[in-house]
């Protein structure tokens, strides 16, 4: 008999407001998407993936913004994991698709993202738009044996513009 847990990342936002945009002073807003891995089967050979968004919308064209995720209180990048009380659903959050870049604070091995709000480059979308948008690709490995529930995290957002 096969046992499934549901896994949703829950993204809380917080703050951070450094700096200032050459020839003008931007104003920026930031929101998420959470990423939603849906029903984890402990006995599936298959990694569990799934999506979700950081994006920033600033009042003016051309502003970089230094996009910046923690570790969840996991204590290290290399240890995010959910809860279920006091079961753990270890995954991880990367900046590509290809699952080789941890979407951290760019230390200990992680990278953080710089977008450009009306351009679209370095992975964030949003040419023409004050909006920049990031997506996040989060991976729970398979063979964990943890216990049927519902399964969270809190990420942290800091954005330096």
């Amino acid at each position: 008999m096969s046992r499934h847990a549901r896994a949703v990342l829950v993204l809380a936002i917080a703050f951070g407001w450094f700096g200032a945009v050459p020839l003008a002073q931007a104003a920026c807003t930031v929101a998420s998407t959470g990423v939603a891995f849906g029903v984890y089967s402990p006995a599936s050979a298959t990694a569990l993936q799934g999506t979700g968004t950081v994006s920033v919308t600033c009042d003016n064209y051309l502003v970089s913004v230094q996009v910046q995720l923690d570790d969840g209180g996991a204590g290290g990048f290399a240890n995010r994991y959910m809860n279920s009380g006091i079961e753990k659903l270890f995954y991880q959050l990367y900046t590509d698709s290809g699952y080789t870049t941890i979407f951290g604070d760019g230390t200990n091995g992680t990278s953080d993202v710089t977008c450009l709000t009306g351009w679209t480059s370095g992975g964030c979308s949003g040419i023409f738009s004050l909006t920049a948008t990031q997506r996040m690709y989060g991976l729970v490995p398979a063979g964990q044996n943890v216990a049927v529930g519902s399964y969270s995290d809190t990420i942290r957002v800091a954005i330096t513009f």
